[in-house]
C-alpha cells in the first residue's frame, strides 16, 4: 500500500512512469500484432480511496493520453478502472478519450473466488456487471474488452460460469483475455495439464468467434450446432470478415457473399447487399 501511496503523491514518480510508457510505445510501434498498450494493470488508490478515480486516476490518464497524442502512435490506449470495480461496481472515472482507446476492465465474482458454487444469482451478478461495463464504454465512446476474467476450479459449476461469460461477449460483441494460459502445474486455472493435455476449461473457451467484422452493428448467435453472424456494411469499413473455427472440425458454410477456409478461419467477402450474414453449421 505504501508504494501506491507514494506513487499517487509524487509527480516525479508519475512522470517517470509516463516516460517508461513512451519507451514501450517506441518499441511496440512497428510490431504489427501489438494493437495497444494497457497503461496500468489494476490501478489501486492511496487511502481514503473515494476521489481516486474521479480525480487522481482521471488526471493520470489525461497525462498518459497526451503522450499517446504527442507520439502520433497508431497504438490504442487501453485503460482500466479501479480494480475494486471488477465485480461490476460502477466506475467514477471522468476520463474523456481523445486518442483511439479501449476501456479495459476486469471481471471476478468475489463469492466464486472464495470457492462458492456458481448459482443463478451469480449468473445474474455477472450479467449485470458486464452490462454496466458495456454501458460505461458507450459513455466513454470507446470499445470495451475485458482484460481479465476467470473462475477457480474449486468453484462448483465453474464451466457453466465460463460459458455464460463468453455468451455475454457474443451478445455484446466485446473481446476478452483469460486470466492464465499456464499449465495447471503452476495455477489451478491453467488451461493445459502438465503433459499438455487440454483441460475442460480450455475446451469451453475455444469456440468459433468473429476475429474481424467488415461492417457495423454485428449480431452473433452461437449454439451447439451453428454460429450465425449478421452485420451491416459501411463505406468506412473495408476488407474481409474473418471468423475463427477450431481445428479438426467439419463445417457447412452459407453466406451473403463469398466465403472460404483459410488457416482455421472462415473468410468472407461482402456482397453488394446492405446486410451481410454468415452461417457456419458444425457437421462433426
Amino acid at each position: 500500500m505504501t508504494s501506491f501511496k507514494n506513487f499517487w503523491q509524487s509527480e516525479e514518480l508519475q512522470s517517470k512512469y509516463i516516460e517508461m510508457l513512451g519507451y514501450v510505445i517506441d518499441k511496440a510501434e512497428d510490431v504489427p500484432n501489438i494493437v495497444g498498450i494497457d497503461v496500468m494493470n489494476e490501478p489501486w488508490p492511496r487511502f481514503p480511496p473515494m476521489p481516486f478515480e474521479r480525480k487522481r486516476l482521471t488526471t493520470f490518464y489525461e497525462k498518459v493520453q497526451e503522450l499517446f497524442i504527442q507520439k502520433k502512435t497508431r497504438l490504442k490506449m487501453f485503460y482500466e478502472p479501479w480494480m475494486s470495480t471488477s465485480s461490476g461496481v460502477p466506475t467514477n472515472l471522468r476520463f474523456k478519450p481523445k486518442h483511439p482507446a479501449v476501456f479495459f476492465p476486469h471481471f471476478y465474482d468475489a463469492f466464486c473466488e472464495e470457492g462458492s458454487t456458481y448459482k443463478s444469482w451469480n449468473k445474474e451478478l455477472q450479467k449485470r456487471a458486464v452490462e454496466i461495463k458495456v454501458r460505461e464504454a458507450q459513455k466513454f465512446g470507446v470499445p470495451v474488452a475485458f482484460g481479465e476474467f476467470s473462475y477457480p476450479s474449486n468453484c462448483k459449476k465453474h464451466l457453466d460460469a465460463l460459458t455464460d461469460f463468453i455468451d455475454l461477449s457474443d451478445k455484446h460483441a466485446f473481446g476478452w483475455c483469460y486470466y492464465s494460459y499456464e499449465s495447471t502445474l503452476y495455477h489451478d486455472r491453467g488451461l493445459v495439464l502438465p503433459d499438455g493435455t487440454e483441460t475442460s476449461m480450455l475446451r469451453r473457451l475455444v469456440r468459433p468467434y468473429p476475429q474481424r467484422i467488415a461492417g457495423r452493428n454485428p449480431h452473433i448467435k452461437l449454439t451447439k450446432k451453428s454460429l450465425y453472424l449478421r452485420y451491416d456494411t459501411s463505406p468506412d469499413v473495408t476488407g474481409d470478415t474473418f471468423i475463427f473455427v477450431p481445428p479438426g472440425k467439419v463445417y457447412n458454410i452459407s453466406c451473403s457473399g463469398t466465403a472460404w477456409l483459410a488457416h482455421n478461419r472462415v473468410a468472407h467477402t461482402n456482397s453488394n447487399d446492405k446486410t451481410q450474414f454468415v452461417i457456419i453449421e458444425f457437421v462433426q
